[in-house]
Order: C-alpha cells, then sequence, then structure tokens
C-alpha cells in the first residue's frame, strides 16, 4: 500500500498523508511550494523523504 492517505502519530498528534517526495527534489523548489500543491499545512521528514500531511482534529461534541 502506498503512503498516500496513511495514518501517522507523532506525539499524539494525527496526520494524515497527502504525498511524500523525496528531500532532494523538494527542496529545489522548496518545502513552501510543495506544501501549497499538496494542500498540506505541516511537512514531516523520515530519512530522505519528506511527507506532506494536513492535521487531523479531534472533535469533541455533545449531542443537544
Amino acid at each position: 500500500m502506498g503512503k498516500i492517505g496513511q495514518i501517522i502519530n507523532v506525539n499524539d498528534t494525527l496526520y494524515e498523508v497527502l504525498g511524500t517526495m523525496p528531500v532532494e527534489s523538494s527542496d529545489k523548489k522548496g518545502t513552501e511550494y510543495w506544501k501549497n500543491q499538496w494542500g498540506a499545512d505541516n511537512v514531516l521528514r523520515n530519512g530522505n523523504v519528506y511527507y506532506y500531511c494536513r492535521v487531523i482534529i479531534n472533535a469533541e461534541f455533545e449531542d443537544i
């Protein structure tokens, strides 16, 4: 299975992976450019791979 759509837990924060790219390729235009292209709000790095992610918000609600 590919990494896109994968859920990653980092320090009790959940992230949905929108896409991955090698660090070397991403650094040519910069991570801010690629965050915009992927629609990501965070970039995580593992080795030589950047993970462009979106934070999963754990909403609490009450029935009224």
